[in-house]
């Protein structure tokens, strides 16, 4: 059984899936820059690990994957996807040194990237979660089993 999404969810969907891979993406090149640039003790390498697992998993959900599907159903809805894109922008704002009192000011490339991802992944999760009570379907991809 299938579900017709209304026709704002419709566009809002395709603006935001394109938009929440390059989140994804974005997420990986935070965990990518900061392991060139801020290696310090054991456990900034096993967080930026983490951040570019997470990121992957954001590009993974918006390849409609089975094994996605089956396995993290939360991805797959638009109120789940909403939490995690919230949940991976907060972890890379945790990430940003600005935050963690270690500089004052924007310094480098790295850090307005940080900036840029973890503000686009607060917005797409925000617009996925008032999605969620905007559609018919609570699915992303309308799932038949």
């Amino acid at each position: 059984m299938t579900f017709e999404q209304s026709k704002p969810v419709r566009i809002m969907t395709s603006i935001l899936r394109p938009l929440n891979f390059i989140g994804g993406i974005g997420a990986i090149a935070v965990a990518v820059l900061f392991l060139f640039t801020h290696i310090d003790p054991f456990y900034t390498i096993l967080n930026l690990l983490f951040t570019g697992l997470l990121g992957m998993l954001l590009l993974a959900g918006e390849f409609n994957l089975s094994l996605i599907n089956d396995n993290c159903k939360f991805l797959v809805t638009y109120l789940g996807r909403g939490h995690f894109n919230l949940f991976v922008g907060g972890w890379v704002f945790g990430l940003h040194p600005i935050f963690n009192a270690e500089t004052s000011t924007v310094t480098d490339v790295g850090d307005i990237i940080t900036l840029t991802v973890y503000i686009t992944l607060w917005v797409l999760g925000i617009f996925f979660i008032l999605m969620h009570f905007m559609g018919k379907s609570k699915f992303i991809y309308d799932i038949e089993k």
